[in-house]
């Protein structure tokens, strides 16, 4: 008989040790299993992660056949029913990162908090943290972690995660909400200067950044094109160099990327005052 749906899953009991929690912190200790825990305790350095009980999900499968029925999704509610009448905090995940999982992941509740910084050896996949509240005292704690997770992620756009292809970077702002990012006023005027060549690129880059980073996370940025996303991307939010974004987006001078960036953030004003 053939398998067609598989859900494996490994429960973390809670518990509670203030010295081990500082331990974890600090990189002294690390004791066997707790996986999920552990993890977020050392990142966070919230000593609530250990003292909370999760289902870990190992692995999900749905037969080629029968996927995008529902069957996945149908899979993740009957587990969070099934931690809810055992008195589970949340349901957490790992997995190797690509665009299409993380949209499966988080249009089923799941929220990201903790991107892995290496690249994993046989998939080619850097790993990410995903967590599902159940009780209450999860909720808060998913909260601010979410909150810690966005900061930490924009903060290293152009240093740690300067390097992520710009579909994983365009896929992990759809997961943020403008809650959970610190979004500061942008001088318009600016923005609109430099759309139509007035201002160097170098004299607005610190206002582009935060006018890119707030229009990221809406409805508006879907409906740029996927060329003017990527130049975007790559260029004002990872700050790549241009040595890179003249390959990547097949240019041949500095000319031609400050036009394009032009042209795409031209766009985006465009549609925003559509909306």
């Amino acid at each position: 008989e053939e398998v067609v749906g598989v859900c494996l899953i490994i429960e973390e009991g809670g518990f509670k040790s203030a010295q081990l929690a500082e331990d974890i912190i600090s990189g002294t200790r690390r004791p066997r299993g707790q996986l999920f825990p552990q993890a977020l305790c050392a990142s966070t350095a919230k000593p609530e992660f250990l003292e909370q009980s999760c289902y870990r999900i190992m692995r999900i499968a749905v037969h080629p056949d029968l996927q995008h029925k529902g069957i996945g999704s149908s899979l993740l509610r009957s587990v969070a029913e099934f931690a809810s009448t055992n008195h589970i905090d949340s349901v957490t995940s790992s997995y190797g990162l690509t665009p299409e999982l993380l949209a499966f992941w988080h249009n089923n509740n799941f929220s990201v908090v903790k991107l892995g910084l290496k690249v994993d050896g046989a998939s080619g996949l850097q790993s990410i943290m995903m967590m599902h509240a159940i009780s209450a005292r999860a909720g808060s704690l998913l909260t601010e972690s979410s909150k810690q997770f966005a900061g930490s992620f924009i903060f290293n756009l152009n240093r740690q995660h300067q390097y992520l292809a710009a579909n994983i970077v365009a896929a992990i702002f759809q997961t943020l909400s403008a809650q959970e990012i610190n979004l500061h006023s942008v001088k318009t005027n600016k923005i609109k200067a430099f759309a139509k060549a007035l201002r160097p690129y170098e004299e607005t880059d610190l206002d582009l950044f935060h006018y890119v980073l707030a229009k990221v996370i809406t409805s508006t940025w879907g409906k740029l094109s996927l060329e003017h996303q990527t130049v975007l991307l790559i260029k004002v939010l990872q700050n790549r160099d241009n040595t890179f974004c003249l390959k990547y987006l097949n240019l041949t001078g500095k000319k031609q990327l400050d036009l394009a960036l032009s042209k795409a953030v031209t766009a985006l004003l465009e549609l925003d005052t559509d909306a």
